[in-house]
């Protein structure tokens, strides 16, 4: 039986946990039940030779600018950040990485919409998406939380005819990021885009783990919930450990003890020097009446 896990109180679990960063959404992004989106976004982003690339500390992050319409609304595209691994899961697999471009109502309602891109390792390790190998170009600039550099030339045709071929997942929930923000439109690309190994080496490097964890379903618990479960049986396990160690030490000590005792207890008591030379006396006394039958 594999140990149960002991998961940092800092790490991308606890992102809903009450901060002056985050809020406690009770619709939580990833989640784990999803439809299909009825129709599918029109999305128009211009292609750029560079674009800005930064180290957030949390992500990488690229600004770009464009225009995606759901529903009738147009949403304006102010950037997309990476996740390793993906956030999401599609018949309950994750993926290496994912990408979120995230979108702002043109409105001023303050509506967001996150387009979500899963990557997938290729085949032959080589096979790529050309977008992302562009964008992380220069990702040796940008190893420090803080830093900014530019991408190579972005070509986002390819990105915008897969999320036209591909289903989407659509449902409402919020930010992965603080503030966690609600009332978040997600469109999840079912199908993933090729990734190099080298590049996905490069980006990990960098981001290390920067994924939340699958939220739950309404009503199920969620894995916050099980991972303090988790914690409690762990602690309380190795208390039990600790306390039947305890007790078998004291046993083992109560039977020397009584051991101990028992020798004591069956062994003679030494004798007085009183004691000692009445017995050689006694002894002498026969080998004497001995020696005088002999003699005799």
């Amino acid at each position: 039986m594999f140990p149960l896990p002991i998961l940092p109180e800092n790490g991308p679990t606890f992102l809903i946990s009450p901060s002056p960063q985050a809020s406690v959404p009770s619709n939580n992004t990833p989640d784990d039940t999803v439809a299909l989106a009825t129709e599918a976004p029109a999305i128009d982003i211009t292609n750029v030779e560079a674009a800005e690339f930064e180290n957030l500390g949390s992500t990488l992050e690229t600004i770009v600018n464009g225009t995606t319409t759901v529903g009738g609304q147009a949403f304006n595209l102010a950037q997309f950040h990476l996740h390793t691994p993906s956030e999401h899961r599609i018949a309950d697999e994750y993926f290496p990485l994912e990408m979120h471009m995230v979108h702002e109502a043109g409105d001023g309602s303050g509506r967001i919409v996150v387009v979500a891109v899963l990557f997938q390792l290729s085949d032959d390790g080589a096979t790529t998406t050309d977008l992302l190998t562009a964008a992380t170009q220069n990702i040796a600039d940008v190893e420090e939380p803080g830093t900014v550099t530019e991408t190579a030339p972005l070509d986002f045709a390819p990105l915008i005819e897969h999320l036209a071929s591909t289903p989407l997942a659509n449902y409402t929930g919020s930010l992965t990021t603080p503030p966690c923000a609600e009332d978040v439109t997600f469109l999840v690309a079912r199908q993933p885009l090729p990734l190099d190994v080298a590049t996905y080496n490069k980006v990990k490097a960098v981001i290390k783990f920067n994924a939340r964890f699958t939220q739950n379903a309404l009503g199920d618990a969620n894995l916050l919930d099980q991972t303090a479960l988790a914690n409690l049986v762990a602690a309380g396990a190795e208390e039990e450990g600790v306390e039947q160690s305890l007790k078998a030490v004291s046993e083992d000590e109560s039977k020397v003890a009584a051991a101990t005792n028992e020798s004591v207890a069956a062994a003679p008591a030494p004798a007085t020097n009183a004691e000692q030379l009445y017995a050689l006396s006694s002894k002498l006394q026969e080998v004497d009446s001995a020696i005088h039958e002999i003699i005799g």
